[in-house]
């Protein structure tokens, strides 16, 4: 069995064969909406004070704890939370719980329903913004614990993990001004890409595919660190995109034409 490396950019390093251990843990931290992981920590804290349903609470922190530990050693190469989303279910019912358990202090302390109702309306609202900040690109949300998207990036997180980023602001562009056959090639994702946007017909049927390495007229390019490292041969050619997909003022896709 062969295994690929998968290059991981991570704290400002780009780890070549996959993140160390500690990635996962990290990442759950940084890409969990901050008032989630309180609420998760606050049942955790309900459980012990009270001890009761022990049965379910060992079951929530034992998922979270096995995924997180398989992760750090089971020395596969990987990247990007997309591939242990297994552990945010059992966060959010640790959540539940926590709001739960507050939910009940709170109105033995005599506050009244329609404020409890208000507040939790409220942290739910403000825990579910980056569905429309960042929503469909969810795979570039970053936390307020790592400033955002813009913060991340700062401290040397990928942008975006494959091809999700290219969206009509560059497709649009593509099937409006690409003339006849023109070659479009896609980085890192390859020719493959281009062929399964065109069959989902999001790109017109006459471009054609090509890889990075051969000779294309327009490029899409995604925003990943990881590959980008060291390719200053592409970095010098997003200056001069003629379309560029944006999330919080970052780029996460440019599309480069070719001057012939």
């Amino acid at each position: 069995i062969n295994r690929t490396g998968v290059p991981v950019l991570y704290m400002g390093e780009v780890f070549p064969d996959g993140p160390p251990w500690h990635y996962a843990a990290v990442m759950t931290a940084l890409t969990t909406p901050v008032g989630i992981l309180m609420a998760a920590f606050g049942g955790i804290v309900g459980w012990i004070r009270q001890k009761a349903e022990a049965p379910y609470f060992i079951f929530l922190v034992w998922n979270i704890v096995f995924w997180l530990v398989l992760f750090a050693f089971a020395g596969k190469p990987y990247d990007g939370v997309r591939l242990f989303l297994c552990i945010f279910p059992f966060i959010a019912m640790l959540a539940a719980a926590g709001l739960s358990w507050a939910w009940r202090r709170l109105s033995a302390a005599g506050m009244p329903p329609w404020v409890l109702g208000a507040g939790l309306f409220l942290f739910i609202a403000s825990q579910g913004a980056g569905l429309f900040l960042y929503g469909p690109l969810g795979l570039s949300y970053y936390n307020a614990l790592a400033g955002g998207l813009p913060g991340a990036v700062r401290k040397g997180f990928d942008v975006t993990f494959w091809g999700e980023g290219s969206g009509p602001e560059i497709t649009d562009y593509l099937n409006r001004t690409a003339p006849d056959g023109a070659r479009v090639a896609a980085f890192p994702m390859g020719a493959l890409y281009v062929n399964n946007i065109r069959a989902f017909a999001l790109l017109r049927m006459d471009l054609a595919p090509v890889n990075e390495w051969d000779d294309w007229d327009y490029l899409v390019l995604a925003n990943r660190g990881a590959y980008l490292g060291g390719r200053e041969d592409l970095k010098v050619l997003t200056s001069g995109a003629v379309a560029v997909k944006t999330v919080r003022g970052v780029p996460v896709v440019w599309l480069v034409e070719r001057k012939h």
